[in-house]
This record gives structure tokens, C-alpha cells and sequence, in this order.
């Protein structure tokens, strides 16, 4: 398994807000270059979708080149997927408790069903040393429909 070995500093509630509107104006309009700087050098992102995309067996990505390579992909694919599934982005507010930081992209949406998934992030001050993607049913529908049409 792939560990950070950044020294990890506590982050504030200010770390926090930054991180979670940095994340969603730069995931929202396909900033790679402004997500990649989310992250510490030797963070970890995983997520089931590493597996769809990148065709490999691990959901693990350690390093920012590996979490770059992912998010490139991710984007080149994105528009088919939003399309499909009319992915909204739409989220209410985050939980912080000084070094974890979390928020859901709902499912549930006042324009209807969206492609749903929760972000959890370990922070560092305003780094990211480790992000998990966790997606509910209607997104792991869209995956598997993406991976039988070759995506």
C-alpha cells in the first residue's frame, strides 16, 4: 500500500474552505493543473474509477503524476458521462474536524438524479496527502455503462 510521508501539519478551518471551493471550481471547469496543486507531492488518491479508466487493477494513486494521469483521463471522458448521466455537482456544505475534510455530491438533486460520490480528504495544512472516492449506486451504474461502451 502507498503511504504519504509528507510531515503532516494540521489544517485549519480555513485550509478546509479553500480546499473545498478550490476543489469544486477546478473540478467543476476540468482544471487539472489546479487540482494537481491540491495535492501534496506524495499524497494517495483512490478511487474505483482508476480502475475503469487506467485499465489497471488497483484503485490506489500515489504521487501527483499518477493523480495527474487520472484526472486527464477522468476529463477526456467526462463529457460523455456527464451527458448520460446529467452529473449536476450539487452539495450542500462539508464536514472538517481539523485534519479530514468531506463533503457528498448528491444524488438527489432540486434538477433531479445526478451522478452521486463523496469525497474524503486528509489534509495538510492546504494539501491534500490522501483522497478517497466513494460513489453510491446511480454512479457505479454510470461507470459500468461507460466500461461496456469501451470508455
Amino acid at each position: 500500500m502507498s503511504e504519504v510521508t509528507s510531515v503532516i501539519e494540521t489544517a485549519s478551518a480555513e485550509d478546509a474552505l479553500y480546499v473545498y471551493e478550490e476543489w469544486h471550481r477546478a473540478a467543476t471547469s476540468a482544471d487539472v493543473e489546479a487540482l494537481v496543486d491540491l495535492y501534496a507531492d506524495d499524497a494517495v488518491m483512490e478511487t474505483y474509477m482508476a480502475v475503469l479508466l487506467l485499465k489497471q487493477d488497483s484503485g490506489l494513486l500515489p504521487g501527483k503524476s499518477e493523480i495527474r494521469r487520472f484526472l486527464e483521463a477522468n476529463f477526456a471522458t467526462r463529457e460523455s458521462v456527464m451527458e448520460l448521466d446529467q452529473v449536476r455537482f450539487y452539495r450542500t456544505g462539508y464536514l472538517f474536524d481539523g485534519h479530514t475534510l468531506s463533503w457528498e455530491y448528491l444524488r438527489d438533486t432540486p434538477d433531479g438524479d445526478s451522478h452521486e460520490m463523496s469525497e474524503v480528504l486528509e489534509l495538510s495544512g492546504r494539501k491534500i496527502i490522501k483522497h478517497r472516492i466513494y460513489f453510491g449506486w446511480h454512479g457505479l451504474s454510470a461507470g459500468q455503462r461507460a466500461l461496456s461502451r469501451g470508455e
